[in-house]
């Protein structure tokens, strides 16, 4: 278990998170979707140094997913199509590179992960990346990649952490704005 790859893996795995957790506190979707790549690009090879390969199809399709809704979020309308080809993608590679039940955790998440980046709400993102590290928290149980685990647990607890901040602060500055009086609508 304590091989090269093993240990090298578990190294990549801590700068992912420490990369992945800044996702979490910010507001900026395109900061957001330039880190994933950055995030997914050191997913793949620390799926490859662990010879699991539907992790390394499924980063490497979240990057090309995420190169495409940066594009896509010029745009002035939400693209659809966009968003359905990426999941089935995710799907698709899923199932041809599937090799035990558990696998089915990555595919989930990964189409998780691509609706929470494929849509402009921040919040609606950080509810996302809780299931999808839920999700990704038992798939890495299962090929024994314990120090994702621990920090699946850490990018959770951050996600929650910030959900609930950014809340109160939209909330609180709802709570600012005078509410329109009834001659003025």
């Amino acid at each position: 278990m304590w091989t090269i790859e093993y240990i090298l893996s578990q190294i990549c795995i801590v700068i992912a998170v420490g990369i992945f957790i800044s996702t979490t506190f910010l507001r900026n979707r395109k900061l957001v979707i330039f880190l994933n790549c950055i995030v997914n690009s050191i997913y793949i090879i620390h799926y490859i140094l662990l010879s699991k390969y539907i992790g390394v199809v499924i980063n490497s399709i979240a990057i090309a997913r995420s190169i495409w809704f940066y594009f896509d979020s010029k745009l002035p309308h939400k693209n659809y199509l966009s968003l359905i080809f990426c999941s089935l993608s995710m799907t698709l590679a899923g199932v041809l590179t599937y090799s035990n039940p558990l696998d089915i955790f990555a595919i989930i998440g990964s189409v998780i992960s691509t609706f929470g980046l494929w849509q402009s709400n921040m919040q609606v993102y950080r509810i996302c990346l809780i299931i999808n590290n839920l999700c990704y928290m038992i798939f890495n149980l299962s090929i024994k990649s314990y120090l994702s685990v621990t920090f699946e647990c850490v990018i959770i607890i951050t996600s929650i952490i910030n959900l609930i901040k950014f809340y109160k602060e939209t909330k609180k500055k709802k709570d600012l704005i005078p509410p329109l009086q009834q001659n003025q609508l």
